[in-house]
């Protein structure tokens, strides 16, 4: 029910943006002298109409206007508008005497005509439902900061490792005694080109407007002291949009979700493979402590990890109702390298440790499945006969269809499962990349990775050959350096600690388990040059504690007084304006694609999730489409207010209209591109929408 209403809401928000543009068309076109015979918001008949002299009508009241006047009846005795509301709820139009969009030779001689007014005149009316909205934007805008809207604070969270963001210097380093590489946790950005930032959104939107190959100047504060990092964004591999490799910060408190939900499940699983069995997650739950010291937000965890050196860590809990405290203790496991591998003329990313590929290993199965079925902790052998698949590999083999046959080792022994695979390619369990407690099982060995130069943090990347052994795909590691190991974790520490970063070469005694009839014991030596070495010991720790899990950390963003939310007002009416052309110019230069774009599904899904949030956060949702409505109806296109000033200037200059025959190619040009992206973006919200449903 409170989505109808939200969606309700919306709906009528989307009727009053589009009811503010026709009113500028309508007002002024009066203003001028124009004949404004219908005012209608949405398209199709009319569904209820009113008129000065006949009042209210269903349908339209055209036909009985029209009788009263051969009647005997005056003009002057009833309205020349008839106001309507129409059954499609899309858009609107004022309909104006002598004007007809669809047929440029359509002409009235009439001195209140359109077409017989001046060409000033005529501008005026054209271009004013774009200045209407824009103005309207700047009102809700100026109402948000006056209200006061809560933002994502534009704290860094987490840095990807195989970004640039995590391995290039700041640019004064030396002037601050700074020798470690990177954008670092808990690291607020300040300004993007000069351009102060006041929230995570915009640091995501200049990411992503940003010129393929050119450099952002990101300034950020770290305790006190401001850096400067020259970052080119990078193609993201999940949103294919442009962006910087880092992540927003959480607050310290879990989501409020409710009893039963996937997100009660999500935490719960989380908990799990984090370690933390002996605390159990609860709507709100607050990270007060790691190790004795307190925290606000799970970047101070983050902090704690990377400097965990792999220890465990003491979490304390508070409950945020009983004040009850939890205690349990935190994991941390190896950050496990990254790198594309090109196969069949696709790319790939493949998690590895110096070249080894683990096999992958599920760590979670949907509800309701039978205790006899796939469990977490199984390490997935392969998939409809093939055999020792990398991550990357088995998600492919899992593609839709009714049913597949998956493979698991557990406890020594093979086990067959018929998995039932939906059009999104999910099969009823989740698995990893990066099982850093599974069996440390080998799959494949790649040839060659880029090593990053982390010692000196250049960021610049250098192909070398992978020093990996050859493995036999299945192969179990059972020792490195003569320490016995069980799990990849233990691989981590164990080649950690007989790495010698100084020398030239390290050649390691290792002991492998091959996947033949009585598991036969085979020793190798691995040899690992120096720059392989340190890109090892450079690599990190992470944790299971996933921070989706927990509550986004926000900021107020409210102004002191009247003057002040104009100023903010202004300001982000502008941004928006800049964002919307740089969109345009993106999507033609390919960075951004079409497929990436919302239409009227997407808006309107998107939007009710917005209007869920609470007004403020609608008005704000509205002020954005008010000015993407604004530019995109003076692009100058054919049959949206751009393209018809674009006729108008032509005929200024010219001292004469465009030709009829002119005018209508262009006009089904227009309509063939606007229709086109229509069913274009109706196609991708539809089936966004379906695969959000299935999952």
């Amino acid at each position: 029910m409170s989505t109808f209403f939200d969606f309700l809401l919306l709906v009528i928000g989307f009727s009053l943006v589009i009811f503010v543009h026709e009113l500028g068309h309508f007002a002024v076109a009066k203003w001028v002298g124009i004949r404004v015979e219908q005012f209608a918001i949405g398209m199709g008949p009319a569904l209820l109409s009113w008129r000065k002299g006949i009042g209210f009508r269903s349908g339209t009241t055209a036909p009985e206007y029209e009788a009263r006047l051969k009647a005997g009846g005056r003009a002057g005795d009833f309205g020349e508008t008839e106001y309507r509301l129409n059954y499609l709820p899309i858009g609107g139009y004022v309909k104006m005497l002598g004007q007809e969009d669809l047929d440029m030779a359509a002409v009235v001689n009439d001195p209140r005509s359109y077409s017989s007014r001046p060409i000033w005149a005529r501008m005026c009316v054209v271009s004013a439902g774009v200045v209407m909205n824009i103005i309207f934007a700047l009102v809700l805008f100026v109402i948000c900061f006056m209200w006061g809207v809560d933002t994502l604070v534009p704290v860094i969270g987490g840095v990807s490792p195989d970004s640039l963001a995590a391995v290039t210097m700041p640019t004064n380093a030396a002037e601050h005694g700074i020798e470690g590489p990177g954008i670092r946790p808990g690291d607020r950005v300040i300004s993007i080109n000069g351009k102060p930032i006041r929230t995570y959104e915009q640091i995501l939107l200049a990411a992503a407007v940003s010129k393929p190959g050119q450099s952002l100047r990101i300034e950020v504060d770290r305790a006190g002291t401001r850096l400067t990092f020259d970052l080119a964004p990078r193609a993201d591999r999940e949103t294919r949009l442009l962006a910087l490799g880092i992540a927003s910060t959480q607050s310290a408190a879990l989501l409020d979700y409710k009893p039963g939900s996937p997100a009660e499940r999500q935490a719960q699983t989380v908990f799990r493979l984090a370690g933390l069995e002996g605390v159990t997650p609860a709507p709100g739950l607050r990270l007060a402590q790691v190790n004795g010291e307190k925290i606000d937000a799970v970047w101070q965890l983050s902090r704690a990890i990377d400097r965990s050196e792999g220890k465990p860590l003491e979490l304390t809990f508070e409950h945020p109702e009983t004040g009850a405290v939890s205690r349990g203790m935190l994991r941390p496991d190896p950050d496990f390298m990254l790198s594309q591998i090109e196969e069949g003329g696709s790319w790939y990313a493949v998690r590895h440790l110096l070249g080894l590929v683990p096999a992958p290993v599920v760590i979670d199965v949907d509800p309701g499945r039978t205790a006899d079925w796939i469990a977490p902790g199984d390490v997935i052998v392969g998939a409809d006969g093939a055999m020792w698949l990398r991550s990357d590999e088995l998600q492919r083999a899992l593609r839709p269809r009714a049913k597949g046959r998956v493979t698991v080792l557990r406890e020594g022994r093979e086990l067959d499962f018929d998995v039932p695979v939906d059009r999104a390619g999910r099969a009823g369990f989740a698995f990893t990349d990066m099982p850093a407690m599974a069996p440390p099982i080998v799959v494949d060995a790649i040839d060659s990775f880029p090593l990053r130069g982390v010692a000196d943090g250049s960021g610049s990347e250098r192909p070398a050959p992978s020093p990996a052994p050859r493995l036999m795909p299945g192969s179990r590691i059972a020792s490195i350096g003569g320490r016995e190991v069980a799990t990849w974790r233990e691989v981590f520490l164990a080649l950690r600690g007989a790495l010698d970063p100084d020398s030239p070469r390290t050649d390691i005694e290792i002991s492998c388990e091959l996947p033949v009839p009585g598991r036969p014991v085979e020793p190798l030596t691995w040899s690992i040059d120096q720059d392989a070495a340190r890109t090892v010991l450079a690599l990190e720790w992470h944790s299971q504690l996933s921070v989706t899990i927990f509550q986004p950390l926000t900021e107020t963003q409210r102004a002191d007084n009247p003057i002040a939310a104009i100023s903010m007002g202004l300001e982000r009416t502008w941004e928006m304006i800049i964002t919307t052309y740089q969109t345009l110019d993106r999507l033609v230069r390919g960075s951004i694609k079409v497929d990436q774009l919302k239409g009227p599904v997407g808006i309107a899904e998107l939007g009710t999730r917005v209007a869920g949030q609470g007004l403020p956060y609608l008005l704000l949702f509205l002020g954005v489409i008010n000015v993407n409505l604004a530019v995109l109806n003076f692009l100058p296109i054919p049959i949206v207010d751009g393209g018809l000033m674009v006729f108008l200037i032509i005929e200024k200059i010219k001292g004469s209209p465009v030709s009829v025959q002119v005018q209508n190619a262009a006009t089904a040009v227009g309509l063939l591109l606007i229709g086109s992206l229509f069913l274009v973006t109706f196609y991708n919200d539809v089936l966004n929408l379906i695969t959000n449903l299935a999952s």
